[in-house]
């Protein structure tokens, strides 16, 4: 509504800290990486190990849906949704976007993604 009022047009919405991503792997008794199986979460969900046995988890730290009923009711596309993860933290600290640090994870994709939807919004 502030952008409207001062006739700023809004492209859409992207939901900041959407989730705390959780990687890493399991160990044995014996300090081996155990290379299969799943994690049982405490509210029923299983995670699989992949072939490598590193897990990756997405826990929702606050509660879920807020930027799809913004971009709802401001009648936009839900641009994107951007995780907590230590990740951008790290290239953040460095002044490093965390496009050009690790162009491959995930989150980098998720970026790339956005800026996308903007651009094929404002050509």
């Amino acid at each position: 509504d502030m952008f409207r009022k001062v006739q700023t047009p809004v492209l859409g919405v992207i939901e900041n800290m959407s989730g705390f991503i959780l990687k890493g792997f399991i160990k044995d008794s014996n300090g081996k990486k155990i290379l299969g199986g799943s994690i049982v979460l405490s509210d029923g969900n299983i995670e699989e190990l992949d072939a490598e046995g590193f897990f990756k988890l997405k826990v929702d730290l606050f509660k879920q849906g807020g930027g799809t009923i913004e971009s709802d009711r401001l009648g936009v596309p839900l641009l994107g949704k951007i995780p907590i993860a230590k990740e951008i933290m790290e290239a953040t600290d460095i002044g490093t976007p965390i496009v050009y640090k690790n162009p491959e994870s995930s989150i980098s994709k998720t970026y790339v993604s956005i800026v996308d939807s903007i651009l094929s919004i404002i050509e």
